[in-house]
């Protein structure tokens, strides 16, 4: 736990973050890691399988970098991974005879979403990415193969936008928390303090942002109300929610919404389901707009509470400052 200024992965001459490690443990391309081992210690003999990323005679999408395959030698495993912006997959050739079943894996979540079984023939036409984000898929002749299922996204259940504050038994962030000149400096409260001259900043602003609420037991969700600086483009962002901490289930995504919010704005999305944890993940930052980049008011901050006061920019990014972050229900 180092105490001096710039002590982060990339040292004192960074230019993206100065992120420490016991920060990156907790960012969700962390916990993202581990799903993929999950992944692959599910399938039996995963060593087998063999990359073959640039074979044609095997699936028509292998020339394409964005769109990955490896499979074993017997064709009893295919697994593809699809990191393209849109949601083309492709075809599968050369299959071995046997009956399939096909899944989509979320790289996010770690589960599992059920397409369809009974698969035969020498070739299988992938249907297209349930999202525009990064999927694994698997087809397999194992039909005995347990997997952990999830809902796809469009059958979780719709919110409503009403209900009352909901007080957290405790919140956690950890890009609040900075260590500097032998002492920790946590802003986590400004989150919920209700104090319109305090905001929350994290300490890296360009990389990903984990903020979780406890409610210490299941609450019903009604929506989450996001207060942004007035003069800050706010990033996409995931809320999640988990009844262990362990387990996470999306049920807001911005990135999938192509919704755009203007500077500044308050932001509500209506939740849903009876949870006692809501994760805010806030992801990576949008680039700004020349149009946006004129009408936002690039401050010096002049916040007396905030360990981030100096410029905030002249920046084409989307910037992570938040007013108030407030979760609705019963």
């Amino acid at each position: 736990y180092s105490s001096e200024v710039f002590s982060g992965w990339l040292g004192e001459h960074a230019s993206y973050s100065y992120d420490p490690w016991y920060m990156g443990l907790d960012k969700p391309g962390s916990f993202e890691m581990s799903y993929l081992k999950k992944f692959f210690e599910l399938l039996p003999d995963w060593t087998k399988l063999v990359p073959s990323y640039y074979d044609t005679e095997l699936a028509s999408f292998n020339e394409d970098d964005m769109k990955l395959m490896m499979r074993d030698s017997e064709g009893k495993y295919i697994v593809c991974y699809f990191r393209n912006e849109d949601t083309s997959t492709g075809e599968l050739f050369k299959l071995n005879g046997d009956t399939y079943k096909a899944l989509w894996y979320n790289v996010t979540t770690g589960k599992y979403v059920f397409i369809e079984d009974g698969i035969k023939g020498d070739s299988y036409v992938i249907p297209q990415k349930p999202t525009t984000e990064d999927w694994a898929f698997i087809l397999t002749s194992d039909l005995d193969l347990e997997l952990p299922l999830e809902a796809p996204y469009e059958m979780l259940e719709t919110g409503r936008r009403f209900g009352t504050l909901l007080k957290p038994l405790s919140v956690d962030a950890i890009g609040g928390k900075y260590y500097r000149y032998g002492g920790l400096y946590d802003q986590t409260s400004y989150l919920t303090d209700g104090d319109p001259d305090t905001s929350w900043i994290p300490f890296s602003q360009r990389t990903m942002q984990s903020i979780i609420f406890d409610f210490g037991t299941a609450r019903d969700l009604s929506h989450i109300r996001i207060t942004p600086a007035k003069d800050v483009l706010f990033p996409d962002f995931r809320v999640e929610v988990s009844d262990n901490n362990v387990d996470w289930t999306i049920i807001v995504n911005t990135l999938t919404d192509n919704i755009t919010y203007p500077v500044g704005e308050v932001i509500e999305r209506e939740l849903c389901g009876t949870h006692r944890f809501v994760k805010l993940q806030l992801l990576t930052r949008k680039d700004m707009t020349d149009e946006e980049v004129e009408k936002a008011n690039y401050r010096f901050v002049e916040n007396k509470h905030s360990m981030n006061s100096g410029w905030k920019g002249f920046s084409k990014y989307a910037c992570t400052e938040i007013i108030h972050l407030e979760i609705f229900g019963k």
